[in-house]
């Protein structure tokens, strides 16, 4: 995150916060971001959309034919959903932001996240016409009673690259309409202020409670809840750099500083990372360490580490093609598939070294925490700052 500027950016987020904490107008988002409107029914309505999709493909007893289908009439047929709103993501799509290209150049043109929740509700193969590598979420791949890799699938792709997508399509979403003029806070009165472009920026932050999830579970394995990195109950540092960021972008919105929104953004992207690369690793580590390392013998950490990786391959491969493909290869929905050879430590230096482009760092992603200890092989690396540059 060099040459932006990003801790003196936080710092005065932090102190911005320090005091819209007290004075805010409307319900704080996670705790930290001061919306100027009441966005609290579009966070409801993300979490319980989310939460309900969850239960449904995921009840009591195990996954089913009938709780996939039960989840997949509730999110697409609208069967009991008085929200309806994931299967409309991305609601914006007048102009893409730097991110839904991002996927598509991976993905293949036209990317639409619930196209992969259906196919791995519907239990279907999916080929991407991107370099992105085939996910069969049919029962050939599936072992044992339970539908893991269409349950898992569904419920994480939806919560976490659903939302994701609709977050950063409100962002641009609200740049443009900046661009078109909407600013909230004209100079000396010469033109009537339009709040249009303020509220969009908002319903992204409500937005944002989707991904914020992963933030909050994945902090927990890796000792950065809160800023002393070991405070497990607290929210997740990503999380609250994400949300830092909203506020200081919600002033660029305001003031129609085009020029802070995109810079803002970027930074947006590179913190939003971290939790996907952490879950990426905790389920690399959780296959590295099984006795037997196939696809066939542990379709829930496949499945779950395929759905964390849908949140950073895109990045990752416009950082590094081969990279990417050693990531997707690896938690790759294919029968036969298997982990392959190196340890651990060789998979996770691969995306490590990348983390200059993504603007991330070894503190960031800290190291996966078993209760006591770091894990052998888990430890944090240490970011050696010679090698960033402008993100």
């Amino acid at each position: 995150m060099a040459k932006y500027g990003t801790a003196a950016l936080l710092l005065l987020a932090s102190m911005m916060m320090q005091k819209s904490a007290a004075v805010c107008p409307n319900d704080l988002i996670n705790s930290v971001y001061c919306p100027f409107h009441d966005v609290s029914i579009l966070v409801q309505a993300t979490n319980d959309e989310a939460n309900e999709l969850g239960d449904l493909v995921s009840p009591n007893g195990g996954s089913s034919l009938q709780s996939l289908a039960d989840g997949y009439a509730y999110l697409y047929d609208g069967v009991n959903n008085p929200y309806n709103r994931f299967k409309t993501y991305p609601s914006y799509a007048a102009t893409k932001s730097e991110t839904l290209m991002c996927y598509e150049n991976y993905y293949g043109p036209n990317y639409h996240p619930n196209t992969v929740v259906k196919a791995a509700l519907d239990r279907n193969v999916i080929n991407f016409p991107g370099p992105a590598l085939t996910q069969d979420y049919s029962d050939a791949t599936r072992t044992g009673p339970e539908y893991y890799i269409a349950e898992e699938s569904a419920k994480k792709i939806n919560q976490y690259t659903t939302a994701l997508l609709e977050m950063y399509q409100l962002m641009e979403q609200a740049l443009r309409a900046v661009l078109q003029g909407c600013i909230s806070i004209v100079p000396n009165g010469n033109m009537a202020g339009c709040d249009n472009a303020v509220e969009i920026w908002d319903n992204a932050a409500a937005i944002q409670t989707g991904p914020n999830v992963l933030g909050e579970k994945r902090c927990l394995n890796y000792l950065t809840c809160g800023f002393n990195w070991i405070s497990t109950n607290t929210i997740a540092l990503a999380n609250i750099k994400v949300l830092n960021l909203f506020q200081l972008g919600q002033t660029a919105v305001r003031t129609g500083d085009c020029c802070a929104i995109k810079a803002i953004i970027k930074l947006i992207q590179s913190a939003q990372l971290i939790p996907y690369i952490q879950g990426v690793a905790r389920y690399a580590l959780k296959i590295s360490n099984a006795s037997v390392k196939t696809l066939a013998a542990n379709n829930k950490w496949y499945a779950e580490g395929a759905a964390f990786a849908t949140g950073m391959l895109p990045q990752l491969y416009k950082c590094n093609m081969n990279a990417a493909t050693v990531v997707d290869k690896r938690f790759q929905l294919e029968v036969g598939n298997q982990w392959g050879s190196g340890t651990f430590l060789d998979f996770m230096n691969i995306i490590r070294a990348e983390y200059p482009c993504l603007c991330i760092t070894c503190e960031d992603v800290g190291g996966l925490w078993d209760g006591a200890a770091y894990y052998p092989g888990a430890e944090p690396c240490v970011t050696n700052y010679g090698s960033y540059s402008a993100c």
